[in-house]
């Protein structure tokens, strides 16, 4: 394989400023610092990742913010910035997953995905009636499902493209890592820690 070849598919690689972790910079959130030709420098959450300037990288981690956050290295509008940009990317996953026909909606179809062990995280809308959610959150821990407990029926209807919907499940384990990681969700815990 030429040179060429080779760097062209290489992974840029950042490290987090928090954990020290190494990740692809398309995995990483980034902080840019631009100087404004005065000499003032000015802090930025760069969503895009591709503003001029010295930028530092952290992982798409709640955990990792609020390191960031307790060593001093960011300061509280910047880790409300990147906790709202966390949530924002959680739901475009579920966005994702609900193209890519990873997601089961609705209550009938998620119970199945329950039973049948299809299902890799389950989301129940915040607004759930409180029947809905002891079900789900029984059925889950009994076999051992991942669920939390997020947003409303219809901001979780709107990032699936459908009508209301108190329940989704995920059931592609990348999408509900990815999902799981953004909104700080243990093993078979029932909220989102914020």
């Amino acid at each position: 394989m030429s040179i060429k070849k080779a760097k062209r598919n290489k992974v840029p690689l950042r490290e987090c400023i928090s954990c020290s972790s190494h990740k692809p910079k398309a995995e990483m959130m980034r902080i840019v610092i631009t100087d404004n030709g005065d000499g003032d420098k000015k802090r930025d959450f760069d969503e895009s990742g591709k503003v001029r300037g010295r930028g530092a990288y952290i992982c798409r981690s709640p955990k990792c913010i609020d390191e960031a956050f307790e060593k001093g290295l960011i300061t509280e509008d910047e880790k409300a910035e990147l906790r709202e940009s966390l949530e924002k990317y959680a739901i475009s996953m579920l966005s994702i997953a609900a193209k890519a026909g990873k997601i089961c909606s609705g209550e009938v179809q998620c119970e199945a995905a329950i039973s049948d062990g299809k299902a890799s995280l389950v989301i129940i809308a915040g607004d759930a009636s409180p029947n809905t959610e002891k079900k789900f959150s029984n059925k889950c821990t009994y076999y051992k499902i991942p669920y939390i407990k997020y947003g409303d029926k219809e901001a979780i209807g709107r990032a699936i493209g459908r009508e209301n919907r108190s329940c989704v499940a995920v059931t592609d384990d990348g999408i509900a890592d990815c999902i799981s990681l953004a909104l700080n969700v243990d093993e078979l815990s029932s909220e989102v820690k914020h």
